[in-house]
């Protein structure tokens, strides 16, 4: 069950609480950016960029790729502080956060993947969500931001926030679909992570979890869940013929809608 406490000030409030003014002054020396990538060469770049502003350290980690990303993660991440790791590919990207973390030297960690892009909210907030976090001890661990999730331009209903930043010594577990392992952190409702996926890259990478998580049974259920309702999503919008073109289609079919049939590109029943 997640767990953390709401914010009720206003950021004026929250700037006469901290002491800090808003937006933040950045870069941030105090915390670190911490990204895995794998085949990421289109976009690892454009996100670098960005968070290079707000950060003075990077500590990214390149699971073994085929294109060009740890040649533009080495050429972005080339400061006195950043770390660039190379790790073998593992399939999930939570597996090479152990590693990260425990080669993170400040006290807090800011976590995005190179599939997302925070506001300028987000980015603008860190010190004082940090600030505001260290005001309890029953939230001086972590932060969380709200998510907003889509495929295909269309919004989904998942988890609308996520744990990601942190202090280094709460750790990150290497098991699939994990995070920092505390609940005393705070939700901060200023600005947004958004987290935009084609129904294509959605499915081919939760088909790879699925292979991962074989004999985990709330794994599976997951996977599972999460292909179908985003086929369901997206054939609501784009019609059944869209989801059937993809040559996983069929594996698709057999294994989150093996008791649903289909008529003419159409669920037979509605459900």
């Amino acid at each position: 069950m997640i767990e953390f406490q709401q914010v009720d000030y206003t950021l004026p409030q929250i700037v006469a609480k901290t002491g800090i003014t808003h937006p933040n002054p950045h870069p941030y020396s105090d915390i670190s950016c911490l990204i895995v990538a794998w085949n990421e060469e289109e976009r690892i770049g454009k996100l670098m960029e960005l968070l290079k502003e707000y950060f003075e350290r990077f500590v990214v980690c390149v699971q073994e790729s085929q294109d060009a990303t740890l040649d533009i993660a080495r050429s972005i991440a080339n400061r006195e502080h950043d770390i660039v790791l190379e790790d073998r590919h593992r399939g999930v990207g939570d597996a090479s956060f152990p590693e990260m973390v425990s080669n993170t030297k400040t006290e807090w960690c800011f976590v995005i993947s190179c599939d997302e892009w925070p506001s300028y909210e987000v980015l603008g907030s860190m010190s004082s969500a940090i600030a505001l976090a260290e005001l309890s001890p029953e939230t001086n661990e972590a932060v969380w931001f709200l998510f907003q999730s889509s495929i295909e331009k269309i919004e989904l209903t998942e988890q609308n926030a996520h744990l990601r930043l942190f202090r280094r010594s709460v750790g990150w577990p290497n098991t699939m679909h994990s995070r920092p392992m505390t609940n005393r952190g705070v939700l901060w409702p200023y600005g947004v992570i958004h987290h935009d996926r084609s129904l294509d890259e959605f499915v081919q990478d939760y088909l790879r979890y699925y292979e991962i998580g074989r004999g985990h049974s709330a794994w599976e259920t997951h996977n599972l869940m999460m292909m179908r309702s985003a086929c369901q999503a997206v054939s609501r919008h784009y019609g059944w013929d869209y989801v059937h073109r993809y040559p996983w289609w069929p594996e698709v079919q057999g294994l989150a809608f093996k008791d649903e049939e289909f008529t003419n590109g159409s669920e037979k029943e509605d459900y």
